[in-house]
């Protein structure tokens, strides 16, 4: 997904769309790698029957995938959209590039703060959507 992000903020400026069409595909492999992982999750759950704190880091799992899943589709749909138009909006283009670093950087610190148990962290993360939401609303209002 990362990866994804970063291309789809490539594709904004990129003349040819090549490059465009490969994040739509890879869209359908995040989709599928969603679906495996509620069907492994689903699977653990009915044989395994986890207690308390693994069952919760399963459900975490499975809307996290859901997440992931999510980005693919915006950084997807980012692409779609350059398939059919060239940004030339540079104020647009900033803000949506802005997006894509900040987006970058969520998942980057998210991946830490995985690895360190990082509770802080991830408070952080969730604080720093609000950026995005702002960068978001800043587009529509020019449009």
């Amino acid at each position: 997904v990362y990866d994804m992000i970063q291309q789809s903020i490539k594709v904004l400026s990129d003349k040819d769309v090549t490059h465009a069409r490969q994040v739509i595909r890879r869209d359908e492999d995040i989709n599928k790698l969603e679906s495996d992982i509620n069907e492994k999750v689903v699977l653990l759950i009915t044989r395994q029957q986890p207690i308390a704190k693994d069952l919760r880091f399963m459900i975490s799992t499975l809307k996290i995938a859901s997440e992931f899943e999510r980005m693919g589709d915006n950084a997807a749909n980012i692409a779609k959209i350059r398939t059919r138009a060239q940004f030339t909006d540079h104020y647009i283009m900033m803000r949506l590039e802005a997006m894509g670093h900040l987006s970058m950087l969520m998942l980057k610190d998210l991946k830490e703060a995985t690895r360190h148990n990082d509770l802080e962290l991830v408070k952080e993360i969730i604080e720093r959507d609000i950026d995005i939401d702002d960068l978001y609303k800043q587009i529509i209002n020019t449009t």
